[in-house]
């Protein structure tokens, strides 16, 4: 039985909006690089129900004029008798080609993040927003190894800018930071929050951060107590056992460097040891807009003693045979923050 909430969400494959979907869930997140969907229908088996629906064709999901996502479908699953057919599709945004697919290599000379990104999205026929305002160039030359992923290239020039990327509802690569943007729809125990559960976790935390600089050619014999090298480090108060670990830093680092790794490492792992996944009814805020990653929300969960702002990593839009909802993951926005990697310097060891 179809759901009449379900009359609004459409897949739209070359002009034709196809609805009646029997379930459906769009999952948005601001780490995995993509933003991707499920759905399935069943139908009655005659000719002029069959959905001509193929892997590979570009789409767009709406609900009601609102765009959700832009992408190409991955895979189709038909299951069907001689009576009735069923048909289970699945489908990510543009920029997961990005993380597919890998180049024959190529380097990149006094150039942004930007001008970089833009040279490797373009042949996928990807646009890059830059919400961030990244325009310093690289020191050195960039260079993407042959068969490297060119998400995981252009995430580690991120890093070294302390930016990150993600999709939009377009498709489009954005560039942006943590946060930038707040809802002024409360989530609140007791009014909007129809189920919550949370997840908090010491296994990923720790007392004390080293962070020692990398030296090529030397990084096994590096330890905490190897002060001929650049070293910070910090210490989590909160864990009140010994739990050291040594981290080596990737690229070449000076002191002020090793110091801010060891405070976002510490900031990081703290954030990301508590999350929540809040359960409102429909898939709107008080402002009629679907839920949207790299949001901050205000949250006032009595239960947890939370009264403040976390920030939406990754939200999920789910229509079934039980109506519409839509589940947030939540977290510290100290989860997210980033700090800059130094870019490596050439002639010299540190």
């Amino acid at each position: 039985m179809i759901v009449p909430e379900f009359l609004d969400i459409a897949l739209v494959i070359n002009g034709e909006r196809l609805t009646g979907w029997r379930t459906i869930d769009i999952g948005r997140s601001m780490e995995k690089g993509f933003f991707e969907f499920n759905a399935t229908a069943t139908s009655p088996w005659r000719t002029d129900s069959r959905r001509k629906i193929e892997a590979g064709q570009p789409f767009e999901v709406k609900y009601g004029n609102e765009l959700l996502m832009t992408g190409y479908i991955d895979d189709v699953y038909p299951e069907y008798d001689a009576n009735t057919h069923e048909l289970s599709i699945s489908g990510r945004s543009k920029t997961a080609d990005l993380v597919d697919c890998s180049t024959i290599g190529k380097t990149f000379t006094d150039q942004t993040l930007v001008q970089i990104a833009e040279a490797l999205c373009d042949p996928f026929d990807i646009k890059v927003i830059d919400k961030a305002g990244e325009n310093k160039k690289f020191r050195d030359q960039q260079a993407i190894a042959e068969g490297e992923a060119i998400w995981d290239f252009l995430d580690q020039l991120a890093r070294i800018r302390a930016v990150r990327l993600m999709s939009d509802v377009d498709g489009n690569l954005v560039i942006t930071r943590a946060g930038t943007t707040r809802s002024k729809t409360p989530l609140v125990l007791g009014g909007n929050i129809r189920q919550a559960s949370g997840t908090f976790s010491y296994r990923n935390r720790f007392r004390d951060y080293h962070v020692v600089a990398n030296q090529a050619g030397e990084t096994s014999q590096l330890t905490a107590r190897d002060t001929s090298l650049p070293y910070g480090t910090i210490r989590d108060g909160v864990i009140k056992r010994h739990r050291p670990i040594v981290i080596v830093n990737e690229h070449s680092a000076d002191i002020e460097d090793c110091q801010k790794r060891a405070d976002w490492q510490m900031r990081t792992h703290a954030g990301r040891s508590e999350s929540v996944v809040y359960t409102v009814g429909g898939w709107t805020d008080d402002n009629g807009k679907t839920w949207l990653p790299n949001v901050k929300v205000p949250v006032d969960d009595a239960y947890l003693g939370t009264a403040s702002d976390k920030l939406i990593a990754e939200s999920w839009l789910k229509l079934d045979k039980s109506g519409a909802r839509t589940e947030l993951l939540v977290m510290p926005v100290s989860a997210f923050d980033l700090v800059a990697i130094p870019e490596e310097k050439k002639g010299f060891l540190l």
